[in-house]
């Protein structure tokens, strides 16, 4: 399967100022608090936000986290309204959604683990 063609930037694009502040405190105190790291899957046809009574929400209660959920719909909206939504230019209407993780660790860990989106589709 080809994706569909679309113009934007090849590589990588480093943007300053991508979310605004009080988003990041927020990351920041539920990674902080959290034991483990954390994560959603944000689907760009659920950026409009499920109604509490729908049948999204009520999946979502039964599989994920509420809060890591809001807060996941929080930062990708934030992030499209932002100066990143520039970037993402025409591929945002082809684009299925967004996966946000969150890990903590000493000053100066890494993560040598990534997702990529071959793995979605094993």
């Amino acid at each position: 399967v080809r994706p569909p063609a679309v113009s934007v930037p090849g590589g990588v694009a480093v943007v300053d100022g991508v979310l605004p502040e009080a988003v990041v405190r927020r990351v920041y105190e539920r990674t902080v608090a959290k034991a483990d790291p954390w994560g959603t899957y944000v689907l760009h046809s659920g950026l409009g936000g499920a109604a509490p009574d729908s049948p999204a929400a009520a999946a979502l209660e039964q599989v994920g986290d509420r809060d890591d959920d809001a807060l996941g719909l929080e930062i990708v909206r934030a992030f499209l309204a932002g100066p990143a939504g520039a970037v993402v230019g025409q591929a945002l209407p082809v684009t299925h959604g967004f996966e946000l993780w969150a890990v903590k660790g000493p000053e100066g860990h890494e993560v040598r683990y990534h997702i990529d989106y071959a793995e979605w589709h094993r």
